[in-house]
């Protein structure tokens, strides 16, 4: 069974109606005016204004009886328009190769153009100078090198305003460091109920180090020579015992 929102109230049925049947008289009319005679220009125009009649009466009914419409109008996404962005606030370092500035690209920029070598009122690809040249001026500082150049000091000074540097660690901070390496040390050979005792008693522990025997293992190393040395001179007793065992039996064959 329905429930009481689901069901469409009366109000609603009407106006879906009435606005069916002006759609339907809409579309009679232009098919009417598209079927007589006369010039498209005439029919085009004639449609555009049967058109926005047919809008105006849909409006002009809807807005009399607003909760009776047959559709919900839901806003999903609203974009605000704002002015172009002429100067970036984020920390990039953005560098415009038009004018050779700082702070902007040539999208945005409105000044006049600034070569890379020459430091003169033109583009760099109109430059009459091309190819490396020697003697070049930068445009921001005057010195020896093209605007481009990353060591340029105007660079380096925005550079530094854009990433300052961190706060080097004190002397003091340091030094309180270095007492408290010193203080955490491991106290060998003593007890727990001992360093737990109350009283301040000094106990000096005598470091026992563990000697290490150290024991003499003589390895006589085997090298590849001493092994081949080895084979040969059992090779030669076999051939030794053979040429016995030959003679003995040539003697007994005699």
């Amino acid at each position: 069974m329905a429930s009481n929102e689901t069901r469409s109230s009366p109000d609603r049925r009407n106006s879906s109606e009435s606005v069916n049947q002006q759609w339907q008289l809409s579309a009679k009319k232009k098919k009417r005016i598209r079927s007589s005679p006369g010039e498209t220009m005439a029919k085009r125009a004639a449609i555009r204004r049967a058109k926005a009649d047919a809008w105006r009466e849909l409006v002009s009914s809807l807005d009399k009886n607003p909760w009776g419409r047959p559709y919900k109008i839901v806003t999903k996404q609203f974009r605000p328009w704002a002015p172009p962005i002429t100067e970036t606030l984020d920390a990039q370092f953005l560098e415009d190769v038009k004018c050779q500035g700082y702070g902007h690209t040539k999208n945005y920029c409105f000044k006049s153009p600034v070569c890379v070598k020459c430091a003169m009122n033109h583009l760099t690809l109109d430059c009459p100078t091309k190819g490396k040249i020697k003697e070049v001026k930068c445009a921001n500082c005057d010195g020896n090198h093209p605007a481009s150049y990353k060591g340029c000091l105007v660079r380096k000074q925005l550079q530094q305003k854009l990433y300052p540097t961190l706060r080097e660690k004190s002397a003091n901070q340091q030094t309180q460091n270095q007492l408290q390496s010193l203080n955490c040390f491991v106290k060998p050979n003593i007890t727990y109920a001992r360093a737990a005792r109350t009283d301040h008693k000094q106990y000096t522990t005598n470091i026992t180090q563990p000697q290490i025997e150290t024991q003499t293992i003589t390895n006589t190393p085997v090298t590849a020579t001493s092994k081949i040395e080895q084979m040969m001179t059992q090779l030669m007793s076999r051939m030794d015992t053979m040429l016995n065992l030959l003679t003995s039996l040539i003697n007994k064959i005699q």
